[in-house]
C-alpha cells in the first residue's frame, strides 16, 4: 500500500439537489454541483477557523456550516481519523471504521501502513465469526445422539 496523506482529508457533499455556493468552504468558498463532493485538508471546523484572518469571519462561517447542515444542503461524508500515540509501545495509531467495526491501524502516511488492533481489524472479525459458526456446526453434529429402541 502506497503511503499518502488521504487520511488527513475531510469530504463534504452537496445534498441540496441544485448547484450551490458554500462560502464557508476552504480556502475561499466553493460552488458545488448537485451531489458533488469536495475534499479538503483537516476537519470542517478546523479548516473554517484556519481560513479566517485573526478569527474574523470564523463565527459567521461556522454558523453558515451549521445552517447548511441542518437545512440538509450539505453533508459531512468523512473527517480525518483520530490519531493517538501509545508511549508504552512508542507507536502512533489511528482509529478506523469498516463495516461497522472500529479498529486501530497505522496512519496512512507511514510507509507500509497496515491494520492491526486489539479491537480487531475487519478481516479478523469476519474470520472469527466464520470460525465460531463452523465450531457451532461441528459441536451440534457431534453432540447429536439417537435413542435406540429396546
Amino acid at each position: 500500500m502506497a503511503n499518502t496523506a488521504d487520511c488527513l482529508l475531510s469530504t463534504v457533499k452537496n445534498t441540496s439537489g441544485v448547484s450551490m455556493r458554500f462560502m464557508f468552504l476552504p480556502p475561499h468558498g466553493r460552488t458545488l454541483a448537485a451531489a458533488a463532493e469536495y475534499p479538503f485538508r483537516g476537519t470542517p471546523v478546523g479548516a473554517i477557523r484556519a481560513k479566517s484572518i485573526n478569527g474574523v469571519g470564523a463565527k459567521r462561517n461556522l454558523d453558515a456550516l451549521e445552517t447548511a447542515l441542518l437545512a440538509g444542503n450539505i453533508e459531512i461524508i468523512k473527517t480525518p481519523n483520530p490519531v493517538f500515540y501509545d508511549p508504552t509501545r512508542d507507536e502512533t495509531m489511528m482509529l478506523k471504521l469498516d463495516n461497522g467495526i472500529l479498529f486501530a491501524a497505522s496512519p496512512c502516511w507511514i510507509p507500509g501502513a497496515s491494520s492491526s488492533s486489539s479491537l480487531g481489524a475487519p478481516q479478523e472479525a469476519e474470520a472469527e465469526a466464520e470460525a465460531e459458526a463452523e465450531a457451532e456446526t461441528t459441536t451440534t453434529s457431534t453432540t447429536t445422539t439417537t435413542a435406540e429402541p429396546e
